[in-house]
């Protein structure tokens, strides 16, 4: 290997050493499995368990997204969202978001995509009102529909609760992800997403019992990344 190759080389590696001193929560496999066969174990009607994303897709719809966004809007445009929705097929499902509210409430110049039929990353297009259709009918089909059971399936002590609609991902954090796991190493070449299930006894109070998911980097084969838990839930 030249000398320039081994320069570079250690130019990203003390790069990824940097952004791990501030990065994302990683979430330990011991604790992701039991939480994913959990969920699984609910027999929730109509869910879904793992989401699988082309990087590339991703990575050019997501930057060229916010490129073409006006200089004024990017200045608050912080946040990057998975919303839990309904498909066409009645089947659990998520779409992204990049937004300038932090909560379940959808600004103004947020912009939407969902995951197409060849796991590739497609924008939703606004209606002439300013809606996009396939989102809204696909969370309004979620809250009448499979929310409903989730929250009969996800009881703790009897009571019913609000369960998980919007997990909430700082941008920036987003970015840095895609420059760990994309940009610096370039061996992985999907995004996988898996959902999970906290426990009812867990320690933070707003995530007992709520669906959640943890991000991974995978490649075509085997090989996967591990897996980071970084977003907040909502309600």
């Amino acid at each position: 290997m030249g000398k320039q190759k081994l320069q570079e080389k250690s130019i990203n590696k003390a790069f990824l050493e940097i952004l791990k001193i501030d990065f994302l929560d990683i979430m330990p496999d011991e604790r992701v499995q039991p939480r994913h066969e959990r969920l699984e174990k609910l027999n929730i009607k109509n869910m879904k368990y793992n989401f699988s994303i082309n990087a590339e897709s991703f990575i050019n719809k997501i930057i060229d997204s916010y490129k073409n966004l006006n200089v004024e809007i990017k200045k608050t445009t912080d946040y990057f969202k998975i919303h839990f929705i309904e498909d066409d097929n009645k089947k659990f499902s998520i779409c992204f978001s990049i937004s300038s509210l932090e909560n379940m409430e959808i600004g103004k110049e947020d912009i939407f995509f969902k995951i197409d039929g060849n796991d590739e990353l497609e924008k939703l297009e606004k209606d002439n009102n300013g809606e996009i259709p396939y989102f809204k009918k696909g969370r309004q089909e979620f809250q009448n529909n499979l929310l409903k059971d989730i929250n009969l399936n996800t009881k703790i002590n009897g009571q019913e609760m609000e369960n998980t609609e919007v997990i909430s991902f700082k941008l920036k954090d987003v970015y840095l992800f895609i420059i760990s796991h994309f940009l610096l190493e370039n061996d992985y070449s999907k995004l996988f997403f898996q959902m999970i299930i906290f426990e009812k006894e867990y320690s933070e109070k707003k995530h007992q019992n709520k669906l959640s998911c943890v991000v991974r980097a995978k490649d075509n084969y085997l090989k996967q990344g591990e897996a980071f838990d970084f977003g907040t839930v909502y309600p």
